[in-house]
């Protein structure tokens, strides 16, 4: 029983040291940011920094002053569905998913309206498996 308590005792004195040790250097790490921030403010706020928190009257500036930060640092994505081809419009991410997403579907229908061959061609490709109703057309014609 003693065995137990001195290893209790011991455990616990460790753990503790541990979490006094985390704390130390995270404390170290909170103030060499502080020092580059205040002996660098205008490179700070340039990259989304801000040196004193705002204050707001209503939970609608907070909202406002939050979704403009977000949209201020979130970058500007594209993707394309066929990079393929150069000429196919590509999904550009604003922070809008609705808007983003009307405004490819608008660039995409327009694009198939006036590339259907070059369309085609990316739906069906050469190399694409042939359909059931192929196939079976295919086997009767070497049947006969």
């Amino acid at each position: 029983m003693k065995t137990h308590k001195i290893l209790t005792l011991s455990v616990l004195t460790m753990a503790s040291c541990y979490s006094y040790g985390q704390k130390a250097v995270q404390n170290d790490k909170e103030q060499q940011k502080k020092a580059l921030i205040q002996s660098n403010p205008q490179d700070y706020q340039k990259m989304g920094g801000t040196l004193k928190d705002p204050e707001f009257k209503t939970k609608a500036e907070k909202v406002a002053y939050d979704q403009k930060l977000k949209s201020a640092n979130e970058p500007v994505r594209e993707h394309s569905a066929f990079p393929a081809d150069p000429t196919f419009p590509k999904y550009i991410n604003t922070g809008n998913k609705s808007l983003d997403a009307s405004n490819y579907m608008t660039a995409k229908d327009e694009w198939i309206t006036k590339n259907q061959a070059k369309y085609d061609q990316m739906v069906t490709p050469e190399e694409a498996p042939l359909s059931k109703a192929e196939r079976l057309k295919l086997d009767e014609q070497l049947k006969n």
